[in-house]
């Protein structure tokens, strides 16, 4: 079996775990959030790269300023994938789950909010305003991100894209010695 083919099956490893929603800033003149799904990977609204190809990256709700320098991987018209230049220290990855219509938690920079998920799933309703990239949960589970005047985008719709695209990366950092790629417990 290939490294890469190995990695993709190892991938759930990674995205499955405790639910520590390490929820990450992007740094620069649009305030947005993003999601770690990996240590060295990055989901946020495509919009917050604002025609960038790199962007730094600050852990939110830690002590200390932790910053990371990290490249666009892959995008799409709604999300965008940015891979870390080095990897975040501990995390045990994200639960994802299935959008639902209903009733969401979303975590931002400081709030927490009751929101709604109307019944197409594409929009986001909450009584403040929502920080672009914020987290959109369900029972602690990631489901997506918000993006601007409260749409929603879905993490589902895209899993076999990330999937495959974080894959090759790990795999092509692990073949050039990158390090903590795969960690034991």
């Amino acid at each position: 079996m290939r490294l890469s083919a190995s990695i993709l099956l190892l991938l759930p490893l990674f995205v499955a775990g405790r639910p520590q929603l390490p929820l990450v800033r992007l740094i620069g003149e649009t305030p947005c959030l993003g999601a770690a799904i990996t240590r060295h990977h990055v989901i946020t609204p495509k919009h917050c790269m604002a025609s960038r190809s790199s962007v730094m990256i600050e852990v939110v709700g830690k002590t200390g300023r932790r910053t990371r320098g990290s490249v666009l991987a892959w995008d799409h018209p709604s999300l965008a994938l940015l891979g870390l230049e080095r990897g975040l220290s501990g995390g045990g990855g994200i639960d994802l789950g299935q959008p639902v219509p209903g009733k969401v938690v979303v975590k931002g920079d400081g709030q927490e909010l009751a929101c709604s998920l109307d019944p197409k799933a594409t929009l986001i309703q909450c009584e403040e305003i929502v920080m672009e990239g914020s987290l959109v949960l369900v029972r602690n589970d990631l489901i997506g991100l918000a993006g601007t005047e409260g749409s929603f985008h879905s993490i589902h719709l895209f899993l076999s894209s990330l999937s495959r695209v974080v894959g090759e990366d790990l795999a092509k950092k692990s073949q050039t010695g990158g390090r903590g790629i795969l960690r034991c417990r």
